[in-house]
C-alpha cells in the first residue's frame, strides 16, 4: 500500500516492517495501455516491489481489471459489443502489454471470475454505509434527451476551471474534478446531443 514510511531517528526515512501490499490501480479495460498509464502505476510499482525484494522483504503487487467503468461502457455501445466482451478483449491486451514489459502481477483481480469478490465489496459499502460514511443524498445530474442519466465518460463538455475538453467527473488537462452538471456546453457523449 503506497504511504509514506515513518521517519526514523536523526530525520531519515525507516522503512516499514512485514510485508508489503503494492495493489496499482486497476486499469480500464477499454484499450490497451499506453505509455502513461504503463510508465505511472504499473512500472513504478515494478520497481518498488522489486526494490523491497532485493532487500529481503516480502511484497506482492496485485492490481484487476475494472470492468464497471463507464468507458468500458462506453465502447461497447459504439463498438455494439457487451461489456464484457469489450472488458474481457481488453484485459487479455493489458495483461500482454504488462508482462511483455517484464511487469511481475502476483495477482490479477477480475470482478466477475475472483471468487468473493462481490461479496468483498458488497460487505465494504456495507460497512461504510452502517458506519455513516456513505449515505443517500440528492443531487443535480444530467440526463441525455432520451432519458439516459449521463456521468463520467457518458459525457463531454468544458472544463469549467480550464476551459478545456472534458469527460464528467475529472479534466485530464488540469487534473482538476467536476460534478458532471458544472461542464460548460455538456453533450451526451454517444449521440453528440446537447444535454
Amino acid at each position: 500500500v503506497y504511504r509514506p514510511p515513518p521517519e526514523a531517528p536523526g530525520g531519515g526515512a525507516k522503512p516499514p516492517g512485514g510485508s508489503v501490499l503494492i495493489f496499482s490501480t486497476p486499469p480500464t479495460p477499454n484499450g490497451d495501455l499506453h505509455l502513461g498509464h504503463l510508465s505511472g502505476p504499473y512500472l513504478a510499482a515494478d520497481v518498488l516491489r522489486r526494490a523491497l525484494v532485493g532487500a529481503g522483504r516480502t511484497a506482492v503487487h496485485v492490481t484487476g481489471r475494472d470492468d464497471h467503468q463507464t468507458y468500458v461502457a462506453l465502447k461497447g455501445r459504439r463498438d455494439g459489443r457487451t461489456e464484457t466482451e469489450v472488458a474481457d478483449r481488453h484485459a487479455g491486451e493489458i495483461l500482454s502489454t504488462l508482462r511483455g514489459c517484464g511487469v511481475t502481477l502476483d495477482g490479477f483481480i477480475e470482478p466477475a471470475r475472483t471468487g468473493g469478490y462481490a461479496e468483498f465489496v458488497r460487505d465494504g459499502v456495507r460497512r461504510l454505509f452502517s458506519d455513516g460514511h456513505v449515505y443517500a443524498s440528492a443531487r443535480p445530474a444530467a440526463f441525455s434527451k432520451d432519458g439516459r442519466y449521463l456521468h463520467e465518460a457518458h459525457l463531454r463538455g468544458r472544463c469549467p476551471h480550464c476551459r478545456e475538453e472534458s469527460d464528467g467527473n475529472a479534466c485530464e488537462a488540469c487534473g482538476r474534478p467536476n460534478s458532471c452538471v458544472d461542464l460548460l456546453d455538456p453533450r451526451d457523449r454517444l449521440t453528440g446531443e446537447p444535454v
